[in-house]
């Protein structure tokens, strides 16, 4: 073996053979004598070699247990194989062989037999793998904060032999064993996105039972179903990359490529190739029947498997389906009435509109086309604005002040909502942000609001807004609002709904409020019109791909006018640090002053804009995707700020096409059922449903599973977006698709989190409105300021698990008091507080269950029920009866979004899966299970369990908890001493430090 193949990476040590950390074992046991990692001391240095050469001579040898990730440089992939017969089931060894010299040889691994028949194969440390067990593959993975049995070990009078390599020369994983085990579900990093779904190998054999071709199946999730875009000449480039022998003169590889081409729908090319490139004789009839008969492109990756078994001059293919891949939404299939075709609508448009005998006007217009133009010249109209008021609904603050101080600079005197509350007799409009509304309530009430005409810009966003909108639930008024919106409809004189895109959503849902028979005047929906105007105003606009940050900043650095849309507020500070101009203006939710954009060259700004004036200056825009809270159509939504887009430049950091939580929309119907099953079992989720329901649940239906289309891939969804709405888009997608997406990432991450720091604003905001450390500590923690999902986490640790519910600190005598003595008193009692909560909850009963909150609840329903209340704990329990572990198997599925299809047995039926269960709630609900593993034997067999675990074991969220609380003490103590000071006349006691 070439030594140097793998760029090996030597342990420096002072010793003539390399030290490795290692844990004493108790007497043939794989369990470590003490917490060793709590306790350091239970560490020891080991020399490998010696060890390795001596230990098998002494009549009561002494086992240790190697730390693995970091700690040791190594990562260790455990291989399974109790049996002789089933060790070629295992799927490494159908990738990679079952020869241990191979591994050597061929993939540079340490190869250590266990006395089980099974293998260890050592690398050195690889931070992309993740530690855990997998037991659909037998593969389990020994990395940060584990143990492997050392070589060398014996128990029973076997040993854990060395078999191939040497340990002074441990080299790095090849990225062919890396990307295999990243592409095993349990160790996928996206595993998050695929957690529904199971995948499993599957063989396929040509009839004479040779040339088998291992080939990935996935269960739940239809492949057929996602669109495949593939640009012809890159399909003939895979196609033709394939060897010829192997996919086209073999039954076996025929199979799969056939079911490749019925995956993506190109049946011509199935024919094509399978005539020139097959021995057979084409047979047209016959070729017909078998290409009708093929039904594994439902459930076989057949493409996948192309893309990682063809030879072309771009190595990674497979990211391909990152680019072209994705699961198509709802079709609209609502056909206007009338169809234009203009740049702009013109000033006398809606004044035509009104000489019709209609009253609902639904305008499809693409932005900077004048929709908001022509219904100013309408109210401008002498005689119709004395006989007429209006109200403008918005779903965005900034759309509204813009529409506040252009209609009022026109002489169309109206009032902003904020700034004053709705009066009839004044003035001649209002404008108000939909989560407002309920101010015009009582008004709605007495007829004040009757008879007006009512704008809804952005009809689409107000729309979506009432259906998912997470401020409406927060302030548990979304049934009130969505009733109040209908009734204004109705009421209205005249009512127009414009947006760049009126989905069959929007519309679904306008035609359930106009279906109703005014007495005044008949049936609503006579009187409505959907006109859409196929005008594009960025028709031909220069849109490219960027493909790596630094890239991205030098052109922005470079570039002296632009605005950047990005879709977390991070994302907005961490560029302008990048930058490095302080002259950039960043714009998110936490400003509060009001600009005008086309007074500033450089403009950076979240989705959560509230203030500020779309921008009219001809510019490049820059924009820049987490993909993480926006979807594809609100990303146009941001670009389009811009009226005027010289040059579209686009960044996506992950570019990554994931499996889909429903195949059809009946799926998405099904999930909403069987939620609302279960709120209505549970009272603290029960409540009365509003007269809106029926078709709150058909288009909250759609709009979810619309949503659930939109997370295959956004960047796909975009791409094909971009075209829709006319931009030229040249990118050229082939030289990009070799670009490691994973490693740039991380780069990125890094990146990322270097640049915090105290100062920058949205590391203050965090800190101050949720953590609470102090600012010399946050040096220290800077990865919690760039993790998403740290603060939720945070919070539901410090409700659940750290703070002690009905505690409360006493600054007087500086000690910390209790309202209850008894445990289970206070469980009890933060269990009613909360269920009262959720039942107090103004909202759609679909919604409920998935809070954190819910989660909890359920949490410590199902500790009360196995007889665990300590909320650290995880031994000794009593088991659920089957029909007990079933109802609860049920809900957690529907609390937790599980629509797995799984076969495997209830975990709740035995002691070892109730402890597994429990763990996967902690970490599906506090992004850490606190559990520590346990390895044990039982009948011979090893056993994992696992151990109560302490508030360390919650690592750096209790870590930073701690010291958080420690600030507010300190705090408190400060404040309190001076407040005596004060009192007793020694100083002066500054208001703004009163609490």
């Amino acid at each position: 073996m070439d030594k140097n193949k793998f760029n090996s990476e030597k342990k420096i040590s002072n010793n003539k053979y390399m030290k490795y950390k290692a844990v004493q074992l108790y007497p043939n046991s794989k369990i470590p004598q003490g917490r060793w990692k709590k306790d350091d001391s239970c560490i020891v240095d080991l020399c490998l070699h010696n060890y390795y050469n001596k230990n098998r001579t002494f009549k009561n040898p002494q086992n240790y247990s190697l730390l693995t990730g970091k700690k040791n440089n190594i990562s260790v992939i455990d291989i399974d194989c109790n049996k002789d017969e089933n060790i070629h089931e295992n799927i490494f060894i159908k990738k990679f062989g079952a020869d241990p010299k191979k591994w050597n040889e061929n993939l540079g691994a340490l190869v250590v037999g266990t006395p089980s028949g099974g293998f260890h194969l050592y690398f050195q440390y690889e931070e992309t793998l993740k530690h855990g067990q997998d037991e659909e593959s037998h593969i389990d993975i020994r990395n940060d904060g584990g143990l492997i049995l050392s070589p060398g070990c014996i128990r029973d009078g076997k040993e854990y032999i060395i078999l191939a390599g040497d340990t002074e020369n441990i080299n790095k994983i090849p990225d062919e064993v890396r990307d295999f085990i990243h592409d095993i579900p349990y160790y996928n990093p996206n595993k998050s996105d695929n957690k529904c779904k199971k995948t499993r190998a599957k063989i396929i054999k040509d009839k004479n039972g040779k040339n088998e071709i291992i080939v990935e199946e996935i269960i739940g999730c239809d492949q057929s179903l996602y669109e495949y875009n593939f640009p012809d000449e890159l399909i003939r480039d895979i196609i033709e990359g394939l060897d010829q022998e192997k996919y086209f003169e073999s039954y076996s590889g025929w199979l799969i490529f056939s079911t490749a081409m019925k995956q993506i729908g190109r049946k011509d090319l199935w024919e094509e190739y399978n005539e020139a490139m097959t021995s057979k004789i084409y047979d047209e009839e016959k070729n017909e029947m078998i290409y009708n008969g093929i039904t594994g492109h439902k459930t076989i990756k057949a493409i996948n498997h192309l893309l990682l078994n063809t030879t072309t001059e771009n190595k990674n293919m497979r990211t391909a389906l990152d680019y072209f891949k994705l699961k198509p939404t709802l079709k609209n299939t609502i056909i206007s009435d009338i169809k234009i075709n203009r740049n702009k609508l013109g000033y006398e448009y809606f004044k035509e509109l009104i000489k019709t005998d209609k009253k609902f006007f639904a305008i499809k217009s693409d932005t900077g086309t004048g929709k908001t133009t022509s219904f100013r010249s309408l109210m401008i109209d002498k005689e119709f604005k004395k006989r007429n008021k209006f109200i403008s609904i918005v779903s965005r603050v900034s759309l509204g002040l813009e529409q506040y101080e252009t209609f009022n600079q026109e002489g169309i005197w109206c009032e902003w909502y904020e700034n004053t509350g709705y009066e009839p007799d004044n003035n001649i409009g209002y404008v108000i942000q939909v989560d407002s509304l309920m101010k015009l309530k009582y008004w709605c009430d007495v007829g004040a609001t009757s008879g007006c005409v009512l704008f809804m810009d952005e009809f689409n966003s107000i729309v979506k807004h009432l259906f998912t909108s997470e401020t409406l639930v927060h302030n548990g008024i979304r049934i009130p609002v969505m009733e109040l919106v209908v009734e204004l409809i109705r009421e209205a004189r005249y009512v127009f709904m414009t947006d760049a895109d009126i989905s069959d959503q929007s519309l679904k849902f306008l035609n359930f409020i106009l279906d109703y028979n005014d007495n005044r005047i008949g049936n609503l929906k006579d009187k409505f019109v959907f006109i859409e105007n196929e005008y594009k105003h960025n028709s031909g606009k220069p849109a490219e791909e960027l493909f790596n940050i630094e890239t991205m900043i030098e052109m922005m650095k470079k570039t002296k006018k632009w605005i950047c849309p990005c879709d977390e507020a991070r994302s907005c500070h961490l560029l302008k640090e990048q930058i490095g101009d302080p002259n950039i203006i960043i714009i998110d939710s936490n400003v509060n002053k009001r600009y005008n954009w086309d007074e500033h060259d450089r403009i950076i700004f979240s989705p959560k804009v509230i203030y500020g004036l779309d921008s009219v200056m001809e510019r490049p825009v820059f924009c820049f995707y987490q993909e993480t809270t926006i979807d594809p159509k609100d990303m146009l939504q941001q670009i389009n700020r811009n009226r005027n887009i010289t040059k579209l430049y686009y960044l996506f950091q992950r570019k990554k096409c994931r499996d889909t939580d429903f195949n059809t929309l009946e799926d998405a119907k099904d999930d909403t059922a069987n939620l609302k099953k279960w709120c209505e079992k549970n009272d603290h989720l029960h409540q009365e449903i509003s007269r809106v329901h029926p078709i709150f649940q058909e288009v909250f239906n759609e709009l979810k599973y619309n949503s659930d289309c939109y997370k295959s891939n956004p960047y796909a969804h975009f791409k094909k977006l971009l075209i829709e709405r006319g931009f030229n888009d040249k990118t050229n997608i082939n030289q990009s698709i070799s670009k490691n997406t994973k490693e740039m990432l991380k780069i990125d991450k890094e990146r990322m989190i270097e640049s915090v720091h105290k100062d920058l604003s949205y590391v203050k905001e965090k800190n101050e409105k949720y953590i609470g450390l102090p600012e010399e500590e946050i040096e220290n923690h800077k990865e919690i300021f760039v993790d998403k999902n740290f603060i939720g986490h945070y919070i539901s640790l410090k409700t659940y698990i750290f703070d002690k519910f009905g505690q409360s600190y006493n600054a007087q005598d500086k000690k910390w008091v209790d309202e209850y003595t008894d445990e289970m008193t206070r469980l009890h009692e933060w269990t009613l507080k909360n269920k009262d909560k959720l039942h107090k909850s103004e909202e759609f009963n679909i919604k409920k269950i998935k809070t954190n909150l819910n989660k909890m609840i359920f949490i410590d329903k199902l500790r009360n029920d196995i007889g665990i209340n300590d909320r650290l704990k995880i031994t000794d329990f009593n088991l659920l009866n089957n029909d007990k572990a079933d109802e609860y198997y049920e809900e957690y599925r529907a609390i937790f979004t599980d629509r797995s299809k799984t076969e495997k047995e209830n975990p709740l039926y035995s002691n070892q899966g109730t402890q597994r269960f429990l763990g996967m709630l902690y970490k599906k609900t506090f992004g850490i299970n606190p559990f520590p593993e346990q390895s044990t034997s039982e009948n011979g067999k090893t056993i994992r369990k696992f151990m109560d675990a302490e508030l360390s074991d919650f690592a750096v969220y209790h870590e930073v908890y701690e010291k958080a609380k420690n600030k507010k003490i300190d705090d408190i103590n400060k404040h309190n001493e001076m407040k005596e000071k004060y009192k007793n006349g020694e100083c002066l006691l500054d208001e703004s430090d009163d609490e």
